[in-house]
C-alpha cells in the first residue's frame, strides 16, 4: 500500500507481488498464534469474562459487580462469551477468535477503502501488509484482546478513509455507506475510553485544515461517531444510573487521583519517541504520505490520552506505539516506492523501525501470569476454591482464579479501592479537603469486612502466598 492517490492500472506481472505479501501475512499470523498461546489470557480480559458470566447468573453490573469502566468495556466481549456459552467452548478461546476476526476484518476493510479511494498502486512494497499484521497481531503480546487492542484495530479503516478525504474529488467520492461503516468501526475506540478521542480528532482537524473547510467535520463518518456517542451516553444514564450515581464518584476519589507512572515517565516518553523517529526522519527528507501523517497525528492523540490517564500501563501505551509504527511503515513504503530516498536514510529508517518494534514487543511479551507451581498447589489443596485477594493488583487474581476453576468472592476485581483510599489518606493528609477526607473515611468504614474463603492470595515482593 502506497497511500498515494493514483489511477494507474496494475499489470499482471505486478500481481505476482501479492504472493510474498500473502506468505508474509501467513507467517505473521502463525507467529501470533504461537506467542499468544504462550502469553495466555490478558488479566483485564479474564476479569471481564468473569463479569459477563456473573451477569449470566443474575448479578447486576455496578451493583453486585463493581467495574471501573463504563459498560461498553463489558458489552464488547458479550458476543464472544455468549457464543462460547452456546457452543460449550472456553470463553477465553472464543474471545481470542473474536479478536483475530476483528483484526482480519479491519485489514480487509482497510484494503478495500484504499483500493476504492485510489490510494494504492501495483508497486506497493510486498512487506507492508505483513508489517501491519505484525503490528496488529504480533506486537500486542500480553495486551492481546484488550479493549484498546481491539479498538486500535477497528480504527485503521477510518484513518485510511480520512486519507481518501484529503484527495477526494468529484469523480471519486467516498460512498456514504462506506463512510458510515468506517465511523461505526472508529467509534469503538472512543466507547472504550473517551480519553482516546484525540486519536480521531487530530487527524480530523488535519483533514479540515488541508481542505480549508470546516464542513469537513460534518462528514457522515464523524456524524456517525457523534450519534453513537450520544446514544451511548443516553443508555448509560437510563440503564446504568448506578455508574454515574455511585461508581463514578468513587472513581473520582480512589482511582483517578492515583498515578501508577511516577518515576516511569522518562522511559515511556523515550519509547514513544523512538517509534515516531522514522516518520519524522522521512518527513524531513521530503517523503509525504497522507496515511503516514494521519497515523502519526493519531498516535500523538493516543499519547495525549496516556499522559492524561497517568497510569503508564502497557495496554494504555500500545495504541500510541502501534499507530506510530504504522506511520513509520507507511512513510518508509512511500519513500522507497517513489525513489530518490538516500540509502543512508533508508537504512536508518529500517533500523529504527526494527528497534522500535523489538523494544515495544519485548515489554509486551514478558510473562506476568501465575506460575504453574502456584496453580498446581491450589488445585491440589482445594479444587474449585473460593478466591479472594489481599492487595490492589488485579493481576494477582486474574487469570489465576479462572485457571484454577475458582469462584471469585468479591464484587471488586481486587482490593484496589480500599488500598487506594488508604494511600490517599496517608500520603495526602496535608492537602486533602475536609469533604474528601470524610468521604474516604466513610468509604473505608463500610468497605472493610470479614469474608471467609479457603484461598487468599497475598503478594509479598514478587511471591504469591
Amino acid at each position: 500500500m502506497t497511500f498515494v492517490r493514483t489511477t494507474e492500472t496494475v499489470e499482471p506481472t505486478r500481481r505476482m507481488a501479492a504472493w510474498p505479501a500473502l506468505a508474509g501475512c501467513g507467517i505473521a499470523l502463525l507467529l501470533s498464534f504461537v506467542l499468544n498461546i504462550r502469553a495466555g489470557t490478558n488479566t483485564d480480559v479474564s476479569w471481564i469474562i468473569t463479569i459477563i458470566e456473573g451477569q449470566f447468573s443474575g448479578k447486576r453490573l455496578y451493583v453486585d459487580i463493581l467495574e471501573t469502566n463504563p459498560p461498553f468495556s463489558v458489552w464488547l466481549y458479550y458476543p464472544a462469551v455468549a457464543a462460547a456459552r452456546i457452543l460449550s467452548m472456553s470463553p477465553e478461546f472464543a474471545v481470542a477468535v473474536f479478536t483475530y476476526l476483528v483484526g482480519l476484518a479491519s485489514l480487509g476493510f482497510t484494503h478495500r477503502i484504499a483500493r476504492k479511494g485510489g490510494l494504492t498502486t501495483g508497486e506497493t512494497r510486498w512487506w507492508f501488509w505483513p508489517g501491519l499484521f505484525a503490528v496488529f497481531l504480533v506486537l500486542p503480546g500480553t495486551v492481546f484482546a484488550q479493549r484498546e487492542h481491539i479498538g486500535l484495530m477497528a480504527l485503521l479503516p477510518l484513518l485510511v478513509l480520512q486519507a481518501w478525504r484529503l484527495n477526494e474529488g468529484s469523480e471519486n467520492r467516498v460512498p456514504v455507506l462506506t463512510a458510515i461503516a468506517a465511523g461505526v468501526a472508529g467509534s469503538v475506540i472512543i466507547l472504550v475510553k473517551p480519553h482516546w478521542a484525540l486519536s480521531i480528532g487530530l487527524p480530523a482537524l488535519y483533514v479540515t485544515w488541508s481542505r480549508r473547510s470546516v464542513l469537513s467535520l460534518l462528514r457522515p463518518e464523524y456524524l456517525t461517531i457523534a450519534a453513537i456517542a450520544v446514544a451511548y451516553l443516553a443508555i448509560v444514564i437510563v440503564a446504568y444510573p448506578e455508574f454515574l450515581g455511585s461508581m463514578y464518584p468513587m472513581l473520582q476519589q480512589v482511582y483517578m487521583p492515583i498515578s501508577n507512572a511516577r518515576g516511569m515517565w522518562l522511559p515511556i516518553i523515550v519509547k514513544f519517541a523512538i517509534t515516531l523517529v522514522p516518520w519524522i526522519l522521512l518527513r524531513v527528507r521530503g517523503t509525504v504520505s497522507p496515511v503516514a501523517d494521519l497515523a502519526a497525528l493519531s498516535s500523538m492523540g493516543f499519547f495525549a490520552g496516556v499522559l492524561y490517564l497517568g497510569k503508564g500501563w502497557g495496554y494504555h501505551l500500545y495504541p500510541s506505539l502501534a499507530m506510530a509504527l504504522i506511520a513509520s511503515l507507511a512513510a518508509l513504503e512511500a519513500g522507497l516506492r517513489r525513489g530518490g530516498l538516500e540509502a543512508r536514510a533508508q537504512r536508518y529508517a529500517v533500523l529504527i523501525i526494527v528497534v522500535a518494534f523489538v523494544q515495544a514487543g519485548l515489554a509486551n511479551h514478558v510473562l506476568r501470569g501465575p506460575d504453574s507451581r502456584t496453580i498446581d498447589m491450589i488445585r491440589a489443596s482445594n479444587p474449585n476454591p473460593t478466591v479472594a485477594v489481599i492487595g490492589a493488583d488485579i493481576g494477582l487474581a486474574f487469570p489465576l482464579t479462572r485457571m484454577v476453576g475458582g469462584n471469585w468472592s468479591s464484587a471488586y476485581c481486587s482490593d484496589w479501592a480500599g488500598a487506594h483510599a488508604l494511600l490517599r489518606l496517608k500520603t495526602e493528609q496535608s492537602t486533602l479537603g475536609a469533604r474528601d477526607k470524610a468521604w474516604l473515611e466513610t468509604f473505608l468504614s463500610g468497605y472493610i469486612g470479614n469474608h471467609y474463603c479457603p484461598v487468599k492470595l497475598i503478594r509479598i515482593s514478587d511471591k504469591i502466598l
